[in-house]
């Protein structure tokens, strides 16, 4: 059969819409995506506006607040000191920042040759400290035990100060060496006019000159006495005792929490507590400058540079990615459209060539035909028996026609795609984890000594061995053994929920709703799910037993399993209940798992995008990147005695810092690995009855035999 050039064209045009098809699929996710982030970015600035108001008005406040305590320190009155009351508490926490956090967009990988759900990352700058660090204290030459007062500080690069005051002197953070001098000092004036002062008012803690003193005496609604500048008394001005008006408060009863009179102790206030009012001024002098200082280097930077909530920047980040990964899957779509529309337009240049071929040979053929039909109709009418005689029929070579094209038309068969694949291809918008700071993300390093933070004795032990332990947040465990049951436990180790089963729970996971999925033993073929205090089955593995099991960051399962026979091993990778990935062989055709063997293949998804099984049949840990190639195996500890340190891996997991960690069972220790197989340390803790992390980082062992659960902080 001929290929015609409009056949061709019309599947030309069918690979062009399915392709057209498939964008418009990412473009919608991708639309309804980053309408979703527009709408949060719109309500995270309108919350970062009020914040910013609230934040203008505290900060003016508190330069009033500032302003006040200035004045009571100026004043030495008494009373204003007394009256002090401290608001720090008030503002010490500063403002709530916005609460809605900027959501992070997993992409999911995307290949040609599969689309591979995968996840991908922000790191957040690290923040300044929102309290500042006292590093340390320095006795100046000055203050009161020196009989002398610190006027002014002023550094002189990171170890030397200029400090003066009675007198100049430079000191650095060892020693001192006096400069005495009072060169520079300003001459005393008196505070009604610019005359040099002579005379002080003690009662009224006034500077003045021989003129002035008379007209300060003149004023007779205030007690007065007038000294020498020099014999001036120092120190706050005391209150007058309400009852006894001639007097000042020299006393303070703590009783009645209010200054009195000498007359007061005997009379009024007879038998109470009291305390000299000079130790209660300063105390609350002290206090107020306390607040002054932590309210000028510490409250009010917090609003003068309060950051509400996350910057719109960081929504357009994520508006990008979105972009950024539509782009890329309607770039693989155009890609491979284009590489069959390629081959289609091939084959119709052929066809065309061909055509052109067969169509000149036809022609050829049709012109010896009519030649042929000339001639024989020619011997007949001629009635000649000797022409007659030697004819010879050539209708058997043109009998049959001519020969077809070799070339057929393909037929472009378009595969159904489902919105919701688009979706798994495309990745996920997730919350950031508020349990981890930028700063621990940034700075987490492993500790010189391990130490073990909490003991927890679990539902085992007694007559039941722990097998498994699964974190949930920082307060919440699951856990299993061999006695047929799950059981969520606290940190005190108090019951919260318990599961009853069929068999024995040989795997733990949970999903990114906090559902708990789960495997039970050999015999089994299923995947179950603990969904509303109900236990269902998430998925039927027909010819094959699931081993382990772990939860990508994009919500994908990741199962091994071996085959009834025992002759297979794998790890599949399933989005909802579609299987997307098997990893099986290596790039040579062997298997890259143990095989003829029931041992478990427990597996984690590291932060780097690798699986990393636990072949407790094969001795070692199997690393594959996220498309399923080996990247390396782990054999244990290669600078140890191989005898003594077998590796036997029982159960892994990973941490923030992309660490490997390895419970290994003959040695009853767990390996720390890095990311590409690099032996670092071990953890020495029984740790064959489970290991988890959960998100503050600890490290969560339990031992088989009596149950007990550690915490273990092993990074800071």
């Amino acid at each position: 059969m001929d290929v015609s050039s409009a056949e061709l064209d019309k599947i030309l045009t069918a690979i062009q819409d399915h392709e057209d098809e498939m964008c418009r699929m990412a473009h919608d996710i991708g639309n309804q995506m980053q309408d979703e982030v527009i709408k949060q970015k719109r309500k995270s600035e309108q919350q970062n506006r009020e914040t910013l108001i609230m934040a203008a008005i505290s900060e003016k406040e508190l330069h009033k607040i500032i302003n006040t305590s200035k004045s009571i320190l100026k004043s030495s009155n008494a009373t204003s000191y007394l009256n002090y009351e401290s608001r720090n508490d008030k503002f010490r926490n500063g403002l709530k920042k916005n609460d809605l956090p900027c959501r992070i967009f997993f992409p999911g990988r995307i290949t040609q040759e599969q689309f591979l759900g995968i996840f991908g990352g922000l790191k957040m700058p690290k923040k300044i400290l929102e309290t500042p660090v006292n590093l340390g204290i320095i006795q100046s030459p000055y203050g009161r035990h020196q009989g002398s007062k610190l006027w002014n500080v002023e550094c002189d690069g990171k170890d030397m100060l200029w400090i003066c005051g009675d007198d100049e002197i430079k000191i650095d953070q060892h020693q001192s060496a006096s400069m005495a001098s009072t060169q520079g000092q300003d001459v005393v004036v008196c505070q009604l006019c610019p005359n040099p002062v002579e005379h002080h008012c003690n009662l009224c803690h006034v500077d003045l000159c021989s003129p002035c003193t008379l007209k300060h005496l003149a004023d007779k609604t205030n007690r007065h006495e007038i000294v020498e500048f020099i014999n001036r008394k120092e120190g706050p001005v005391l209150p007058e005792c309400d009852i006894h008006k001639k007097n000042r408060c020299e006393m303070y009863c703590r009783e009645c929490c209010k200054p009195t009179c000498v007359l007061c102790v005997t009379t009024s206030h007879k038998k109470h507590d009291f305390t000299d009012i000079g130790e209660i001024i300063e105390n609350k002098k002290q206090q107020i400058i306390t607040d002054l200082a932590e309210l000028e280097n510490a409250i009010v930077p917090k609003y003068r540079n309060f950051t509400p909530g996350v910057p719109p920047a960081e929504f357009d980040k994520v508006i990008t990615a979105i972009q950024d990964q539509e782009d890329k899957i309607c770039n693989l779509a155009r890609g491979i459209g284009s590489k069959l529309r390629d081959e289609v337009t091939k084959q119709k240049r052929n066809s065309k060539q061909e055509y052109k071929e067969l169509q000149t040979l036809a022609m050829g053929t049709e012109k010896e035909l009519n030649k042929i039909i000339q001639n024989n109709n020619e011997v007949i009418k001629a009635c000649d028996a000797m022409a007659i005689m030697i004819y010879k029929s050539r209708n058997g070579e043109f009998r049959d026609g001519m020969k077809e094209s070799g070339l057929s038309c393909p037929n472009f068969v378009p595969a159904l795609v489902k919105e919701n694949q688009i979706l798994d291809m495309f990745g996920k918008l997730q919350l950031q984890n508020s349990n981890v700071s930028d700063k621990q993300q940034s700075v987490l390093q492993l500790i010189e000594t391990h130490v073990s933070l909490k003991e927890i004795q679990s539902p085992y032990g007694n007559k039941s061995k722990l097998w498994r332990i699964t974190c949930e947040g920082t307060e919440k465990l699951w856990v299993c053994g061999d006695n047929r049951t799950i059981n969520q436990i606290d940190w005190d180790g108090s019951i919260l929920k318990t599961i009853n089963l069929s068999g024995n729970a040989v795997g733990l996971s949970l999903n990114v709703q906090q559902e708990l999925v789960f495997i039970q033993g050999w015999i089994d073929t299923k995947v179950f799910k603990y969904k509303n205090n109900t236990v269902v089955t998430l998925l039927e593995l027909s010819n094959w037993r699931p081993r382990g099991l772990c939860h990508a960051v994009n919500g994908d399962l990741l199962i091994s399993m071996r085959s009834l026979n025992e002759a297979q091993s794998r790890v599949v990778r399933y989005s909802g209940s579609t299987e997307c990935q098997v990893i099986e062989n290596d790039k040579r055709g062997k298997p890259l798992f143990s095989v003829h063997s029931t041992a478990v293949l427990q597996l984690t998804e590291n932060g780097n995008g690798d699986i990393c099984i636990a072949d407790y049949a094969g001795n070692a840990v199997v690393a594959v990147n996220s498309s399923g190639i080996l990247r390396f195996r782990y054999g244990g500890n290669m600078n140890t005695n191989a005898k003594t340190d077998t590796l036997k891996p029982f159960n892994i997991v990973n941490d923030e810092k992309y660490h490997i960690l390895i419970s290994n069972q003959s040695n009853n220790n767990v390996h720390i690995v890095d990311c590409d197989g690099k032996f670092i340390r071990y953890i020495e803790y029984p740790c064959t009855g489970g290991i988890s992390v959960d998100t503050d980082h600890n490290l969560v062992v339990g031992e088989l035999v009596t149950g007990k659960i550690r915490i273990i902080k092993y990074l800071e």
